[in-house]
């Protein structure tokens, strides 16, 4: 699945599709205004990715986990002895205020603790590149996508690097 998502970042980014478009609102003439709402890229994400997975694999949208909980996405597949596997992926844009502890206090903690998760869970932080994004909690702020991506992966345990799969994908259009 991670390997899907880095695919389709590497071609919304330099595709010549211009599919970066899709995470944006725009002006009369398609200029890129501002990001469209975390639920609506969550839904263009979703739409473009699904085509792209084996028919075995099913994307479901605000997917419920135990104590109400609900992943903006849950990846599921039958395991080769028919049992069914979760994989939750929790969505920010890298301007959210929870950017830096939604890993530990959504994913690990609320849908990755699904026993059909069995641990594991994605992180998909969607990069817009405005130089809004939040600060780390040592007040540096990552100027790419790359750095994000390198300084989210080193805040998880190594318990959990095992089982966390972290993935910027820029919509930056740049």
């Amino acid at each position: 699945m991670e390997e899907h998502l880095r695919q389709l970042g590497n071609e919304l980014s330099h595709g010549d599709a211009d599919g970066w478009t899709l995470y944006w609102n725009q002006d009369r003439h398609g200029r890129p205004t501002k990001p469209k709402p975390e639920n609506r890229c969550r839904d263009a994400l979703k739409a473009v990715l699904e085509p792209r997975l084996p028919q075995s694999i099913e994307v479901a949208r605000e997917a419920d986990h135990a104590g109400h909980n609900r992943s903006d996405l849950r990846v599921s597949y039958l395991g080769p002895m028919g049992q069914r596997f979760h994989v939750p992926v929790e969505i920010k844009r890298d301007e959210h205020p929870d950017l830096w502890t939604a890993i530990e206090d959504q994913l690990v903690t609320k849908y990755a603790i699904d026993p059909a998760a069995r641990g594991h869970g994605i992180y998909l932080v969607l990069w817009f590149g405005r130089g809004k994004t939040q600060r780390s909690p040592d007040g540096e702020r990552p100027a790419k996508p790359e750095a994000l991506e390198d300084r989210l992966r080193h805040a998880l345990s190594s318990q959990q690097a095992r089982k966390i799969s972290v993935c910027v994908v820029d919509v930056s259009g740049r």
